[in-house]
């Protein structure tokens, strides 16, 4: 049964770049709806976002925070100011492809009672250009170009290395119905949180993602994923196995106990020390299943040697320049 077009808020987080932050805004500008406003929310130390939309944007909505507050304050925020039926929070270091707004109203408009949509997405650099070894985030798990995932699919989906990927954050579009402010707690998960919340959306309703490549995600120096916090993710660790979704002995378990020791060693050793052999006995051991996970993940799983390959590309791109 279909239901009747609802009012879409799309929310652009700021935080100090507006070179980046006009590439968002540019990425929206025509696909814009009588149904559907575009609103700058401005966190930004400085005042560049705020001259940037005053001279070449002055139509669209702007709210300035100040003073600036933590990020997951700036969410909370934005999910009590807005009215809308559905609400996006995107960032502004991302853009959106022709198509973007029209196939969200679309879905909406079939599909009423899910607690959120995702498109897929692709990877770009700091320039805007599309990166080596890049595919669309999600590649498989589709049936009739959309995927529906409950709470279990959705941490295999993060954490199983035989995962068919995850779409960028930014472009999720969630039924306000659902979608209160307390669901997003730091203590569950810190700067994970943005998975626990997705958690406890699809434990109230289902998930769509979308097969469609129509978000456009930057990776930089200065992307939030680039710093490694481990107390952080042994919070989510607790969150999830807390709510028996994340059980040992299962591959999610698995992995994500990988990850914790690979950006413990990273962080606290560093990579050439991973050859070393002048290490004590329980470093040995840590080393040992770090580098024997680490081959038998970049062989066996597509997605894990694609994600290696554009990092080390990435990486081997800005020693050059």
């Amino acid at each position: 049964m279909s239901c009747s077009k609802k009012k879409l808020e799309i929310f652009v987080l700021c935080r100090d770049r507006p070179r980046y932050t006009q590439e968002a805004i540019g990425s929206f500008k025509g696909q814009l709806r009588k149904n559907v406003e575009l609103i700058i929310s401005d966190n930004s130390t400085n005042s560049e976002v705020q001259k940037l939309i005053s001279s070449e944007f002055p139509e669209i909505s702007y709210r300035r925070r100040l003073p600036p507050i933590p990020s997951a304050n700036h969410v909370k925020k934005i999910i009590e100011e807005s009215n809308g039926d559905y609400l996006v929070m995107f960032h502004d270091d991302d853009r959106v492809l022709p198509g973007y707004i029209d196939s969200l109203l679309s879905v909406i408009d079939e599909e009423c009672d899910v607690s959120a949509i995702a498109p897929n997405g692709k990877f770009i650099g700091e320039q805007g250009n599309p990166l080596n070894f890049s595919n669309a985030m999600v590649s498989s798990g589709f049936s009739g170009g959309i995927r529906t995932l409950n709470a279990m699919d959705l941490v295999n989906a993060y954490y199983s290395p035989k995962s068919c990927g995850i779409p960028p954050f930014s472009g999720y579009v969630y039924n306000k119905k659902y979608l209160i402010k307390d669901l997003l707690q730091t203590s569950h998960g810190g700067k994970h949180a943005d998975v626990s919340l997705l958690v406890k959306l699809s434990k109230i309703k289902p998930i769509l993602w979308l097969e469609r490549v129509l978000v456009e995600s930057r990776r930089h120096s200065l992307n939030d994923s680039a710093q490694e916090n481990l107390h952080d993710r042994l919070s989510l660790k607790k969150y999830l196995g807390n709510e028996g979704l994340l059980i040992r002995k299962t591959d999610a378990y698995n992995f994500f106990r990988f990850q914790y020791w690979f950006f413990w060693w990273l962080q606290n050793l560093g990579v050439k020390s991973l050859l070393r052999q002048d290490l004590g006995w329980r470093r040995k051991v840590v080393r040992k299943f770090i580098l024997t996970k680490c081959i038998i993940y970049f062989f066996h799983y597509k997605k894990l040697r694609e994600a290696c390959l554009r990092r080390f590309a990435a990486s081997f791109q800005r020693g050059l320049s």
